[in-house]
């Protein structure tokens, strides 16, 4: 129940609606929609320019990271490694900020997926997780 108001909440919010569907399947019908996420992504890798590539392995590494027992604050540092743009939240990691501070930025170095990654943290910390 509380994850239809979570997503009617997304929806008025202003959530694009093909996410909010995504969301909704991964919640209620996790296996056929983990089988869809698979096609579409290595139908996508193939079609797609250069554009998503970046994002794309600063997921896959800090996937990666989390799946081999390091910390969120190690798998960021590693996922944004050389990357200019992510200059100033690999200082933030290595000084020690609280970790929503230290990703904002994200989103500029990385577009969507980097604002995702900086909602994830920043929902994270509310719930005191």
């Amino acid at each position: 129940m509380s994850e239809a108001v979570l997503l009617a909440f997304a929806l008025i919010v202003g959530v694009d609606v093909r996410l909010v569907a995504l969301m909704g399947a991964a919640l209620w019908v996790p296996v056929p929609a983990a089988s869809v996420l698979a096609v579409l992504a290595v139908t996508g890798r193939r079609s797609a320019g250069g554009g998503t590539e970046v994002p794309l392995r600063f997921v896959e590494s800090i996937v990666g990271e989390l799946r081999a027992g390091s910390s969120l604050r190690v798998a960021l540092l590693v996922a944004c490694g050389d990357n200019p743009a992510c200059r100033r939240v690999r200082r933030r990691i290595e000084v020690g900020w609280p970790l929503p501070g230290c990703v904002d930025g994200l989103g500029d170095a990385f577009g969507t997926v980097g604002t995702l990654v900086e909602s994830a943290v920043g929902a994270g910390a509310a719930g005191g997780r």
